[in-house]
């Protein structure tokens, strides 16, 4: 979701935006074609395998027609750190983008300066789209390096959250 978040921006492709019946709002084309290829990187990468464990082993620590356990401080603190890193993941998806984007933004604003009379809009949306997919294409590799990561990351923590949250099994 942070890629799809990253892809939305208004990098000049936000004349091109449709909705989207899946997220259920209007959405660039940069952030349905992040959105799907996340989704398929989460697949091919064995996300859905850990997924799957993830619920299997929730019931493990919390039986399906046992009452609500006593959540504990534990679940704030697993919030605040999933959100911050959310956030982190957005901001560091979205940065270069929006950095080449102000740069071109930038230049066109000083060419204006100097020749009023050129329309500037136009040919800063056509700069801007280009700017921008050539560094998608760029950050791709990096982009799945982070993907990865963060799988692999939360792959080996699932019991303990779990366990910490709803306290120890019974």
């Amino acid at each position: 979701y942070p890629l799809k978040i990253a892809g939305s921006g208004k990098s000049c492709l936000w004349l091109q935006a449709y909705y989207d019946p899946i997220s259920g709002h209007e959405i660039t084309l940069y952030g349905e074609f992040l959105g799907r290829w996340v989704n398929f990187l989460f697949i091919a990468s064995g996300g859905l395998l850990f997924l799957s464990i993830a619920v299997l082993e929730s019931y493990a620590v919390w039986p399906a027609f046992e009452p609500m356990p006593d959540l504990r401080q534990a679940t704030v603190e697993l919030f605040n750190a999933e959100f911050s890193r959310f956030v982190k993941l957005t901001l560091m998806i979205a940065s270069p983008v929006m950095v080449v984007v102000f740069l071109v933004d930038l230049s066109m604003g000083i060419v204006n300066r100097f020749a009023k009379r050129l329309d500037i809009i136009f040919i800063s949306l056509a700069l801007k789209g280009i700017a921008a997919l050539l560094l998608l294409v760029i950050l791709i590799p990096s982009l799945v390096e982070i993907l990865v990561s963060q799988l692999d990351m939360h792959r080996e923590g699932v019991g303990e959250f779990a366990k910490e949250i709803f306290g120890s099994g019974k």
